[in-house]
């Protein structure tokens, strides 16, 4: 009942840039997938989605691995920033805002999408590092995007 009333609430409030019932669907989706829950971020990751032309639910289970969307996360390195954990000496971008952190995490997946020619899981090696850690974390990323 609760996604049904969130369906119908997207549907009649954000008609300016749900383009179908799909998109509101994917918004629902969005939402229910993240860590922490809230509204204005999934509308934020189905737009950057949008824009970057990535899957909304991968660039979600990323960002979770990253924050679980909490805006005061802590990253273990000083140069990682913002809820997308974005690598500040490698990537010169916004990202100060929650918009411009989630928007800064759709850019660089679809830098390493298109780098690993749309390989979901190297994508996700590259975004999170090309070492041993990097991998496991990236499998465990693609694993609860895939539902496995």
């Amino acid at each position: 009942m609760k996604t049904f009333i969130l369906f119908l609430t997207l549907l009649c409030s954000c008609k300016d840039f749900l383009e179908s019932p799909q998109d509101a669907n994917i918004v629902v989706s969005i939402y229910n997938n993240m860590g922490t829950k809230d509204f204005k971020k999934a509308i934020y990751t189905f737009k950057a989605s949008k824009e970057y032309e990535v899957n909304a639910l991968l660039l979600t289970h990323l960002i979770n691995s990253e924050s679980m969307y909490k805006e005061r996360v802590k990253h273990s390195l000083s140069y990682v920033k913002g809820i997308a954990g974005i690598n500040e000496r490698v990537w010169k971008i916004p990202n100060t805002t929650p918009k411009e952190q989630i928007f800064a995490g759709a850019y660089v997946l679809k830098i390493y999408l298109n780098k690993y020619k749309g390989d979901e899981l190297e994508a996700l090696h590259g975004y999170k590092g090309r070492s041993p850690l990097g991998r496991r974390q990236a499998l465990l990323v693609y694993k609860k995007y895939k539902g496995k």
